[in-house]
């Protein structure tokens, strides 16, 4: 069903996908923020495990320093007990500096 306002004695149709781009725009105080450019550094290499995985990046450390040769994605998930793939938390974790890739899906303690 079609919306029709009433302008001065004209009809002319309202609904939303027939409103031009330019008048959907949102309000200025209702606009997102811009996003961060991608070179600007969101986290401090090496930095401790603070965010909100903080709690699983701590477990994992403890779980890597009792194993040196290190461990596969999966032997770390069933050793934690988790149910979801940790690969993102890993690569997270390896671009923090916080674990090192040994070689494929094997992951160790951090050297530095």
């Amino acid at each position: 069903m079609q919306h029709l306002v009433a302008i001065a004695g004209n009809l002319r149709c309202d609904h939303p996908a027939r409103i031009p781009q330019a008048r959907r725009r949102r309000p200025a105080d209702v606009r997102q923020t811009p996003p961060v450019p991608r070179d600007t550094p969101t986290a401090t290499p090496g930095a401790s495990d603070t965010g909100t995985c903080g709690s699983m990046r701590r477990r994992i450390v403890a779980l890597l320093r009792e194993y040196l040769e290190g461990l596969l994605v999966r032997e770390i998930e069933a050793r934690l007990g988790i149910a979801r793939s940790l690969s993102d938390t890993l690569l997270g974790m390896r671009r923090d500096g916080m674990v090192q890739r040994v070689e494929r899906r094997r992951y160790a303690v951090g050297t530095s």
